[in-house]
Parts: C-alpha cells; sequence; structure tokens
C-alpha cells in the first residue's frame, strides 16, 4: 500500500471524485488506503482521530456511504493503525 504525502492526498481524492459512485467494497478499499495516509500525516497536532473519523464521516456520507466508527473500540483502532504504520515502516525499509 503506498503511503501518500498530504498533497498527493489532496491530489488522490480529487482524482478519485472524493470516492463518490463506487461500491460499498470499492469505497472501502479506497477508504483504507487514504485513512492510513492520513494517519501517517497526521496533519493535526490535538484531536488528531476524532478529527479524522469526523472527516471520513462526512466523506463517506457525500459518496452515499455510511461508516459509523462508535462500533470500533480504541484499543481495535490503536491495533489496526499500529499494524499499518508496521507496513509502512517495512514499505520504507524496502524502498531505501
Amino acid at each position: 500500500m503506498q503511503i501518500l504525502n498530504s498533497q498527493e492526498f489532496d491530489q488522490a481524492l480529487a482524482a478519485k471524485n472524493n470516492l463518490q459512485g463506487l461500491s460499498r467494497e470499492k469505497f472501502i478499499r479506497e477508504g483504507v488506503k487514504l485513512f492510513s495516509s492520513l494517519n501517517h500525516i497526521h496533519p493535526f497536532r490535538e484531536y488528531n482521530r476524532l478529527t479524522q473519523r469526523m472527516f471520513f464521516e462526512k466523506l463517506a456520507k457525500s459518496a452515499d456511504h455510511e461508516i459509523d466508527f462508535s462500533i470500533i473500540t480504541e484499543k481495535c483502532m490503536t491495533f489496526v493503525s499500529s499494524k499499518a504504520e508496521e507496513r509502512i515502516s517495512q514499505a520504507y525499509a524496502n524502498y531505501v
């Protein structure tokens, strides 16, 4: 999975038409890539996780999908985020 920087993130979101018109499966696949990138970019000093969730809930709604982060525990979210970071670190190590 390619992790995007902030400029690439904006470009990818625009190129994918804000994930509109995608099936649920494709929306999830593309959303996971973007969410992982945004999590890695960590654009907000405070309340980063909350802001990410709000952004993706609104993104999903505008694309006629629904994301309900309230059913995901903090423990699960932390675990998944750490696994994504491990994959990112491994990808960078393989690249260098």
